[in-house]
């Protein structure tokens, strides 16, 4: 998690973008490491839905 937040904290606007472009303030990266976090986090538990669901079961 540290390290996609150290990534996603590098991220610079592009050539002629206003300053007010949301991913070029702190805030605005920070946001969108945490949304992404979020995202990774939510395709995680659905694979891991699936794969405790289909496990092989003793009978």
């Amino acid at each position: 998690m540290a390290r996609y937040l150290w990534i996603v904290s590098g991220i610079e606007a592009p050539p002629g973008a206003t300053s007010d472009w949301s991913m070029a303030t702190a805030s605005g990266k920070w946001l969108g490491a945490l949304l992404g976090a979020t995202v990774m986090s939510a395709i995680g538990a659905v694979l891991g839905a699936v794969a405790w669901y289909t496990r092989p079961r003793r009978d």
